[in-house]
């Protein structure tokens, strides 16, 4: 008998004990909201990309609660916030919601339920391309291309750089809010493509292809003596920009005078290397100096090109690291 009244006994407390677990232990000492949450706390979105995010709020024992979360972003004009139709999440009540990158920038999304704000949320909107002015000055006998920032992708001057159709442009002068390079291209290119490097996005460095094209000349140097162009007939003072590297040569350009052409050639470069200013014959056999083999810094070179001949002018690099020289042709 003892034995049996002792299983009856185990019985009850078995079902009571089931029935308890169908219900929230909490249940009766639930209050209001004390934390909301969000899904994620930092995303990193390229422009046009989306994300499904949620936010939940809690009480007191951290159970999640039947009030729905709104959310917000600190500025929807760089990131929006869309809210799902269905919010509810039965049976653990949520909002769901969608951010999208409208435009680059950082924002912070913020949930918020019951007088309770969630902590921020970080998101970054990385601009896929480079919005900013880029304008071609053709006036002079090569082309200045100027590159002006925008309101979230600024420059480097010592490090951000310039390539048009992948080759490298020749710098002119760098400050945070514009860029001035010369073309360094071999030949005419409509829709070339400008590509910046090392420029700065939100303290960060990001390299992106410019959102526009630009039409480019072929410049008037060249490394070969018989695609050099003639600069007889174009307007002094002109200058040139390029880079000289230890391959030689590294410019050729023509003067055909018809009658004797007195000529002043100020260079001055970027490095301790030694640049020569040096005169060839059409067939790129070095005849003269001219003045420019002095290894002064910068250097000049005072020549008179016989009307009738043909002589090249070539920039040459003597000795040290690659250089940036700047050529004054009067």
């Amino acid at each position: 008998m003892t034995r049996h009244i002792f299983g009856t006994v185990g019985s009850v407390l078995a079902i009571l004990l089931i029935v308890g677990c169908t219900e929230d232990p909490t249940a009766a000492s639930r209050g209001g909201v004390t934390q909301v949450l969000l899904s994620r706390s930092y995303v990193e979105l390229n422009l046009g990309e989306s994300l499904s995010m949620d936010a939940r709020a809690y009480d007191a024992q951290g159970n999640i609660i039947a009030v729905l979360p709104q959310v917000a972003s600190s500025d929807a004009n760089i990131v929006s916030v869309t809210v799902d139709s269905v919010t509810t999440g039965d049976p653990l009540p949520r909002t769901f919601f969608t951010i999208a990158a409208v435009s680059a920038g950082s924002v912070t999304l913020t949930a918020s339920a019951g007088g309770v704000n969630s902590e921020p949320s970080s998101v970054i909107a990385f601009p896929l391309t480079f919005d900013g002015a880029i304008s071609v000055d053709q006036s002079g006998p090569q082309d200045v291309v100027t590159i002006s920032a925008s309101a979230t992708l600024t420059f480097d001057p010592a490090a951000s750089r310039v390539e048009i159709d992948g080759v490298p442009t020749v710098p002119i002068s760098a400050s945070a809010s514009e860029l001035r390079v010369a073309v360094g291209n071999p030949g005419n290119t409509p829709g070339a493509k400008v590509t910046l490097r090392d420029i700065v996005f939100l303290g960060g460095k990001l390299t992106l292809d410019a959102a526009n094209t630009i039409d480019v000349r072929r410049t008037p140097w060249s490394v070969n003596p018989n695609l050099s162009a003639d600069l007889t007939a174009v307007a002094r003072p002109m200058t040139l920009y390029v880079t000289v590297t230890a391959a030689s040569p590294d410019l050729y350009v023509k003067f055909q005078p018809a009658a004797d052409l007195p000529l002043t050639i100020d260079a001055d470069w970027d490095t301790g290397a030694d640049v020569d200013i040096l005169w060839t014959d059409a067939g790129g056999a070095v005849v003269a100096c001219g003045g420019g083999c002095t290894g002064a810094k910068p250097e000049r070179s005072v020549y008179t090109v016989v009307g009738g001949g043909i002589r090249l002018l070539d920039m040459n690099l003597y000795d040290g690291d690659d250089s940036n020289v700047t050529v004054i042709i009067q």
